[in-house]
């Protein structure tokens, strides 16, 4: 490794020695690149206290810290003797990206975070760098925790990672299309209404829509857990509320109400088509399931937020005659 050397602390964390200036200049531009410095073999080679590396678990707990649990994501604890810069700090970041990406089964990305109305002094759009963006894309289906999860990650770091600023860009992309699964009763105007919702000024909110199939005989707690992220052994009165018939649908409808007249209070145009969308869906759900013969049963399955980096899940699950279950999603995410 050139012109760079890496100490084991004696505490639980990780110190980097680099030159600075026109030393470390000299070095990266010699043709070795920031990265290469602290590519996997060279981190290899610290030897760190076991308290500093607690056990991976196979599974992230409720409320998990991807940032610490995850090998490939550690350095972000790292303490450096040198802070590195915007663009070394992105990466750093490559391998828990990838890591992150294969977890969650999404599309992880560290990128520098430009100042978009223009640098200090005057200069052009996009001239100062102003931190970190880690956007988040793919089909993100209601229930991933990856939002959640990376979301009371950042909070944990008072949304600091190398000493940068970082903003989470959820971008999720996919439809409103159900899968077959067996009979689909759920009629096109819902469709459309959720696949509308499913929008970037909803989702930069930290609202989101989506729809759910599953085969009939499937267990509700199956369905719950791949909704909240936890393990089906783990589901039980105490995470989810649940209630029944067209109350229910009222009381889902009332909540998604509740939360577009919150949103439609402030005047930004954003605001106004994020509260639109949510009173659509809510309108929509209303001539779906109240006073319909299309199901056997409407259930309501809600879990409200309790502490830092939890999230809102509200679930209308609609059993077809035929057995199987179609699930519409809401999911709000408090960034």
């Amino acid at each position: 490794m050139k012109n760079k050397s890496i100490f084991g602390l004696v505490v639980a964390s990780v110190c980097f020695s680099f030159p600075a200036g026109a030393a470390r200049a000299a070095a990266l531009n010699s043709g070795e690149t920031f990265a290469d410095s602290l590519s996997p073999s060279a981190l290899a080679r610290v030897e760190l206290p076991a308290a500093a590396l607690p056990a991976q678990p196979p599974v992230l707990p409720y409320n998990g810290d991807p940032f610490l649990y995850f090998l490939e994501c550690r350095i972000v604890d790292a303490k450096f003797f040198v802070q590195p810069t915007i663009p070394e700090s992105v990466q750093l970041l490559s391998g828990c990206m990838k890591r992150i990406s294969k977890q969650y089964k999404v599309a992880a990305a560290a990128r520098v975070l430009v100042t978009p109305w223009g640098g200090p002094g005057g200069g052009a759009q996009g001239s100062s760098l102003s931190g970190i963006s880690i956007t988040v894309s793919g089909k993100i289906s209601a229930g991933n925790p990856v939002l959640r999860d990376l979301s009371a990650s950042l909070r944990r770091r008072n949304n600091r990672l190398f000493g940068h600023y970082v903003l989470l860009s959820p971008s999720r992309t996919g439809s409103a299309d159900l899968s077959d699964k067996g009979t689909n009763s759920i009629p096109a105007s819902l469709r459309a209404a959720v696949k509308e919702a499913q929008r970037k000024e909803l989702d930069d909110m930290g609202y989101f829509f989506g729809f759910d199939s599953y085969p009939a005989k499937t267990k509700l707690t199956k369905i719950l857990a791949d909704v909240i992220g936890y393990d089906e052994a783990d589901i039980n009165s105490d995470v989810f509320a649940m209630s029944s018939g067209d109350a229910a649908v009222r009381a889902f409808t009332r909540f998604l109400r509740a939360e577009a007249a919150s949103e439609a209070e402030d005047t930004l145009p954003q605001s106004q088509i994020i509260a639109g969308s949510i009173r659509n869906v809510a309108a929509e759900a209303e001539k779906a399931f109240i006073g319909t013969q299309q199901f056997a049963n409407v259930r309501l399955a809600s879990h409200n937020r309790t502490e830092d980096g939890d999230m809102d899940y509200w679930l209308l699950i609609a059993q077809e005659k035929d057995g199987s279950f179609q699930v519409l999603n809401y999911t709000r995410n408090p960034y």
